[in-house]
């Protein structure tokens, strides 16, 4: 449940038919502006991997030299050879996060993120004028951004996906959408 959202500026729709503060007041950015997520994705996509077996826990990704090229697009990062998947994560690699997402392809990439909330509305229609931030179909995904995906390119997200996807992680890969609640 949640029973508060804030934004800079702070919104009230009790206030909306205040207009001295412009168009920006009305907008409550966790719901309503989309980012890439970029390395928020890492937990996410190491997840998918281990939840659907493409990769164990205890698996070891090469991250090579520290640069990696996947169809002509070029990923550097400060660390090289071969490392687990807390390693990987905890040290934040871009290169075995898109590695991962290659690993998981198109359609389960695709699955899971409508299953984590993207491309949807989360918020149970009780949040005014949330957005679903952009998904791309499968057959839209090309060979370079399936290697982006894991690493938080080539999707949008609201905040308030991001917080409903890592409570579904919190929460043993259960997903329960979030919705306002009139009071607590």
């Amino acid at each position: 449940e949640i029973a508060a959202m804030t934004s800079l500026p702070t919104y009230d729709p009790a206030a909306s038919r205040d207009l001295k503060s412009g168009p920006d007041y009305f907008i409550n950015t966790a719901a309503m502006s989309i980012f890439e997520p970029a390395g928020l994705m890492y937990p996410l996509t190491f997840a998918m991997a281990i939840d659907n077996g493409t990769l164990k826990p205890d698996a070891k990704i090469d991250v090579g030299n520290g640069e990696w090229e996947y169809n002509g697009a070029k990923w550097t990062e400060n660390l090289t050879g071969e490392m687990s998947v807390a390693d990987a994560l905890a040290k934040r690699s871009g290169i075995a996060a898109g590695k991962t997402g290659v690993m998981l392809g198109r359609a389960t990439l695709h699955e899971y993120l409508t299953k984590f909330g993207f491309g949807g509305k989360v918020g149970n229609n009780t949040v005014y004028g949330e957005e679903t931030g952009i998904v791309r179909s499968t057959n839209h995904i090309d060979n370079v951004m399936i290697s982006r995906i894991g690493l938080g390119s080539g999707v949008a997200v609201t905040g308030l996906q991001i917080a409903n996807a890592y409570a579904a992680l919190a929460n043993g890969g259960k997903s329960v959408s979030p919705h306002l609640i009139a009071k607590f």
